[in-house]
Formats: structure tokens, sequence, C-alpha cells
């Protein structure tokens, strides 16, 4: 049995980019490959509010937090041990996060992670956002708005978790030139981020996405949690960000390494109210 919980699982219930049925993952527990699960679906409250995305408003395919916890509980009722998270799509437009917040009270949440998706109208966490940005030039401006959305995460109590740091870099090979170009723009952020987080307390999740993408490392990588850490952070989790049950627990062996390399001996479940699991 694998001994780590996953902590950012994607359904069915997942807006518009993951099919996998839901039971298909439960049956990894019945079956004893894992002890437990946890979810945690993408609600993008964006697509509740923007005039163009009226037309996806009428759509099965838009996260009903309902339905969801629906078929949580039932798990739940199965003896089954999951756990109800929800990963939102953090907005640079405050009044679409204040309509997140207020949906958020709709359902007993056991986590909430925040993450962003998009600056903009660009969609960072796409595997061809690239093709979007013109030059450097532009690549820093998207940078930069992307270290203020983590900031700004930061402010909201309701997150207990800061999903994939550094999730722009997923898509692109270490040397692309959008990257190398902005090395000390990044380095720069990624100081200043690093301690806000740490000192916030925070649950930082070790993303593991990124070994079936480009750039092929954790999310954050080596470089942000080393600062995270100096800056006395500690809180870390592992997800693997899994949009089919292939992919549920993945690479998490190696990313037990990666953390006692760095010096870390815990992992934070986050529906545990910061309880520390020996790794």
């Amino acid at each position: 049995m694998e001994p780590y919980i996953d902590t950012h699982v994607h359904t069915h219930h997942s807006a518009w980019d993951c099919t996998c049925p839901m039971d298909r993952y439960l049956d990894r527990i019945r079956e004893g490959f894992v002890s437990a699960i946890g979810f945690a679906d993408h609600y993008h409250p964006f697509m509740e509010i923007e005039p163009e995305m009226e037309e996806r408003r009428n759509s099965p395919f838009l996260f009903n937090c309902d339905r969801y916890a629906k078929d949580i509980r039932a798990a739940k009722e199965e003896g089954l041990n999951v756990y109800m998270g929800l990963e939102v799509t953090h907005d640079y437009n405050q009044d679409i996060n204040t309509h997140a917040m207020a949906e958020l009270k709709r359902q007993d949440y056991d986590y909430v992670i925040g993450s962003i998706h998009r600056v903009g109208p660009v969609a960072v966490s796409r595997g061809d956002y690239q093709k979007d940005v013109v030059d450097a030039a532009h690549m820093a401006n998207v940078i930069n708005q992307y270290y203020d959305g983590i900031l700004d995460i930061l402010r909201f109590p309701q997150y207990t978790v800061i999903g994939h740091i550094d999730i722009y870099k997923r898509p692109l090979k270490k040397d692309h030139p959008l990257v190398a170009k902005n090395l000390g723009l990044i380095a720069e952020r990624t100081e200043e981020v690093a301690k806000a987080v740490a000192h916030s307390g925070k649950i930082v999740e070790i993303n593991t996405s990124s070994f079936s993408r480009a750039y092929g490392d954790f999310l954050p990588n080596r470089d942000f949690l080393s600062r995270f850490i100096a800056y006395g952070g500690e809180r870390v989790c592992f997800a693997s960000d899994a949009h089919d049950v292939a992919r549920l627990n993945g690479n998490f062996a190696q990313a037990r390494e990666f953390v006692l390399s760095l010096g870390l001996k815990y992992i934070f479940y986050p529906w545990e109210g910061g309880k520390a699991t020996k790794l």
C-alpha cells in the first residue's frame, strides 16, 4: 500500500479538463493500493461571473459543488477514507474572489487549495500558453503578475494550501528562452514570495505533475523550497495533481527523497489541522 495520501486529485467533477470518474479512484482504496485520497476538484469562479463565459455557465461540465459533495458523502458512507478538498482558481479580479469566498460557504470542505491558473488572458496552467506570450518582456510581465497572485492568496484565510507554485514553468524546458531571459527577475521574486509563504503558515504542496511535462521537476523546485525553509517554512504536502487514476500518488517516492534532502522530516495533511506526519 502506498504510504502517503495524495492531496490533489481531480475527477469528472473538475470543469472541462478531467473526465476520470471518481469511482475509478475509489477502486484504488477498495483494492488496497492507497489508504485514502484527498480530492480537490477544480472550481473556476470566473466562469460564473465573466460575461464571455455565459455559454459555459449552462454546461453540464461546469463545477457543481452539490453534486461533488454528494459523491464524497456516498464514499464516506461506504466507509472509504476520502477528504473533500477544492482547488479554487484565485483571480486577479477581486470581485471574482469575493464571489468565490461566498460560494465556499455552501459546503463544508475539509481543505481548500488556492491556485493561480491564469494571469490576465494568459492561462499559465495550459500546456501551450507560451504561444500567447510575444517576447521576453511580455513574459516578465506574466511572471510578475503570477507572483503577485501568489502573494494575494496569502491574504485569504480560507485557503489551507497553496497549489503548484511556479506552474508557469511546467510546459517549458528549463532552458526555454522565455525563462532563460528572465532568470534575474525569477530569482528576485522567488526570494520575496518564498519568505512571505514561509511566514504565512500555509501548506505548500510538492506538486509532481511536471514529471509528465517538459519541465520535469517538482513544483516548486529546490531553489524556491530552500529559500522557504531558510525563512522558517516547513509545512509541505505531496500532490500529484492527477487527472487520471494512473497518476494517483505519482512520483511520491521521489518526492519523499526530495523533501528529506532539503532537511524536512514531516509532511502536513491539510485536513488534520496542521498535524505533522513523519516521513
